[in-house]
């Protein structure tokens, strides 16, 4: 080995280069939703760079819970940059930045459980299936499947008896797991008003996405901004509508309706009789338990 840099073949490999000055790790900070354009901050050596982790000079003014998610997002980014090296070094497979992009997005978001945020509903986690709304409402399941050039989102929308009012899939363009998780909540919303009945519950397994949109208090990522303040709007006014948190086990439907349509790029609303098969036994088993 030559000693240069695996992902770039441009300079001496070292760990200021590696995580911070390699090209590959660069356009990796600058696609997280704070924009990092890392090439701007001066490093004199590797205590500079983990200071920089701890107390990002751009968040200075910020809450603790907001630096706390930028170190979430910095350990991750530089776990996955020294396997990517690892990989090309020793395994000889091709540089992906979509994938390790996207691999960080979705790892952040796993991670990223708001501490202490008690404001909102939520499904506890000990619950194991989907359960029937209440009376004359009805819920609306969201979710969203991350592809490498777009995602793909779901809405399923149930009665108290589980019997399906629609249903339906959307290709979005991004290629980040939060801002198509919100994607996938917006359309919910929008199709709430049309519904008529008296309480509309909708539901996603994104804990970050609820709780960024029911504490107000909570200062969204620069990227989701403008969405996330519309849809803080929208809710504001639907005094009959609300979003809420639940395990990936209660959110099986709009998880595999938003796989499918991905992993087939067929996208659209699904009319009675033509669901795929994944997504049919689901609905079937879900509303047997209902009854």
């Amino acid at each position: 080995m030559d000693g240069s840099c695996p992902l770039c073949n441009s300079d001496l490999e070292s760990s200021l280069h590696l995580f911070m000055v390699c090209p590959f790790a660069k356009s990796l900070w600058f696609r997280s939703h704070w924009g990092v354009r890392i090439d701007l901050v001066a490093f004199g050596s590797t205590s500079d760079f983990v200071n920089f982790l701890l107390s990002p000079p751009f968040l200075v003014n910020q809450c603790l819970g907001q630096k706390e998610e930028f170190l979430l997002y910095g350990a991750i980014l530089c776990d996955m940059v020294w396997k990517q090296r690892n990989q090309v070094l020793f395994v000889d497979v091709s540089l992906n930045v979509d994938g390790v992009s996207t691999k960080i997005s979705c790892l952040f978001s796993e991670h990223n459980i708001p501490k202490g945020s008690t404001t909102y509903q939520q499904v506890p986690s000990s619950i194991q299936t989907w359960i029937p709304p209440p009376g004359m409402s009805f819920k609306i399941n969201v979710d969203a499947a991350v592809g490498p050039r777009f995602s793909s989102i779901a809405v399923v929308a149930r009665d108290r008896r589980g019997e399906l009012v629609f249903a339906g899939s959307m290709k979005v363009n991004t290629t980040l797991p939060l801002l198509a998780e919100v994607e996938a909540i917006k359309w919910a919303l929008s199709l709430a008003p049309a519904m008529g009945y008296d309480c509309i519950i909708v539901e996603s397994d994104c804990q970050y996405c609820v709780h960024l949109l029911n504490d107000l208090a909570e200062r969204p990522p620069w990227k989701f901004w403008s969405l996330c303040s519309e849809l803080r709007s929208f809710l504001s006014v639907l005094d009959k509508v609300s979003v809420m948190w639940v395990p990936r086990q209660c959110n099986a439907v709009a998880h595999t309706l938003a796989k499918w349509s991905l992993s087939c790029n067929f996208f659209g609303p699904f009319d009675f009789g033509n669901y795929p098969a994944c997504f049919s036994s689901i609905i079937l088993e879900e509303s047997r338990r209902a009854l």
